[in-house]
């Protein structure tokens, strides 16, 4: 089984067990539905968790899971990522690169992925050189030319000045 990060619960709403989640899937409408099981990895143990009811909310998803019933027990799972299986058909999720290591076209290792940054154009990759140093590479097909799930490599284009 592959799971793939869906969400981010980032806060309680209300005092009766609802959690105001962060979407990070383009299905929201058939993620997030009544009776799915999802996971949180909760003190390094996937805990599964089944929603008992959904609203859409602004930017938001407002969950009611089954084993929260109090603000007390939201605060628990405040800051954990929601997990669900990938689909088969289901794109690249940036997440799912991080620490990929990251080759040039001529199989020199660069570095590895740490994190990505959210911009108006798109995404962009952050590396981390052997040597410690800091690189960003956009997420395009330009510099991306391969990305390899099996090994977690990604082969990226390299010009002038980027390291």
């Amino acid at each position: 089984m592959e799971l793939v990060i869906i969400g981010t619960i980032v806060n309680h709403h209300g005092l009766k067990g609802e959690v105001r989640v962060i979407v990070h899937t383009d299905y929201p409408e058939e993620r997030f539905k009544k009776g799915k099981t999802f996971y949180v990895l909760k003190e390094n143990e996937y805990e599964k968790i089944v929603i008992d009811s959904v609203r859409f909310h602004k930017n938001f998803v407002l969950l009611k899971f089954n084993n929260i019933n109090d603000i007390n027990k939201c605060l628990e799972y405040k800051g954990l990522d929601i997990y669900s299986e990938r689909f088969e058909d289901e794109k690249v999720y940036i997440t799912d690169l991080i620490d990929f290591d990251a080759y040039d076209e001529e199989d020199n290792l660069i570095g590895s992925v740490v994190d990505y940054l959210e911009v108006p154009q798109g995404y962009i990759l952050e590396l981390k050189t052997k040597e410690g140093q800091k690189v960003l590479v956009p997420y395009v097909d330009e510099f991306i030319k391969e990305i390899d799930f099996e090994n977690q490599e990604i082969i990226i284009h390299l010009i002038e000045g980027m390291l």
